[in-house]
């Protein structure tokens, strides 16, 4: 694999694994907030 394909390999499995770690939270929240109200 050349640098650049792994750069933007890395930089996409990066914001994935961004995304779903702030998807998970916001479940997290979204569920803590509808068993408080």
């Amino acid at each position: 694999m050349t640098t650049l394909g792994a750069n933007v390999w890395n930089m996409f499995l990066k914001g994935f694994f961004t995304s779903c770690a702030a998807l998970a939270a916001a479940a997290k929240i979204r569920e803590r907030g509808s068993v408080t109200h």
